[in-house]
């Protein structure tokens, strides 16, 4: 994982489409997808963001209606429901690290030989992310490293290919530190701050990844 509303349905307004008479049945058409978050790097094996997964739940008097509970993987296209009224919960599953999301829930009504449309439902990140990319070779000079990473009262330590989330700060800077040994057991150690200022860089914001490269020809870092 992303600029962005917290939770944004594309079709606010529950449309009916007339169907056959199907007892006392109608149907609920929805669309539910996790927002791209956005990163200034090509995904490689090193740096891969993780899988999201978001429960979709149909609810009636506060329970799960006659298990309509779906993943986004078993989300029908259509779903056949008793007329009534029901509650619909979208909301990230148990066991989800890192990244977080809001619940979404919205109330709707199934009319008998209809089709509720509900449109697309887009689930965006509400943190922010930091990833640390190490250059091919880096183990070959230095035999080991600690990177950490500060933002207002947090404190996170990275592992090469790693992603620390955090909330949204303040203030739109955060401070990143390297310290290495190389092969000769000579310690390197460079900190630097990644601070909004007047050359254009942008607002720290959520549904981001902000990844940090360090280049071995300029012994510097990059952030992206």
């Amino acid at each position: 994982m992303q600029l962005l509303s917290l939770l944004m349905l594309l079709a606010t307004a529950c449309s009916q489409e007339e169907l056959p008479a199907s007892g006392n049945s109608g149907y609920l058409s929805l669309n539910v997808a996790v927002g791209d978050v956005k990163v200034n790097v090509v995904r490689t094996k090193a740096f891969e963001l993780p899988e999201v997964e978001i429960k979709i739940d149909i609810l009636q008097d506060g329970a799960v209606y006659d298990n309509h509970s779906y993943s986004l993987g078993t989300l029908p296209a259509k779903i056949k429901l008793e007329k009534g009224s029901y509650t619909l919960k979208i909301y990230p599953a148990d066991g989800n690290s890192g990244p977080e999301y809001d619940e979404y829930t919205k109330d709707f009504t199934i009319e008998e030989g209809k089709t509720t449309n509900l449109g697309t439902v887009e689930m965006k990140m509400q943190n922010l992310g930091i990833a640390l990319v190490l250059p091919d070779g880096f183990d070959d000079w230095f035999k080991s490293y600690t990177f950490t990473v500060i933002m207002g009262e947090t404190t996170q330590t990275l592992q090469n290919g790693g992603i620390a989330y955090f909330d949204k700060p303040e203030t739109n800077n955060f401070t990143y530190k390297l310290e290495a040994v190389n092969l000769d057991g000579e310690t390197m150690s460079m900190s630097e701050n990644y601070l909004k200022d007047n050359t254009g860089r942008p607002v720290l914001d959520t549904n981001t990844i902000y990844v940090i490269q360090y280049d071995m020809e300029t012994k510097s870092f990059v952030v992206r």
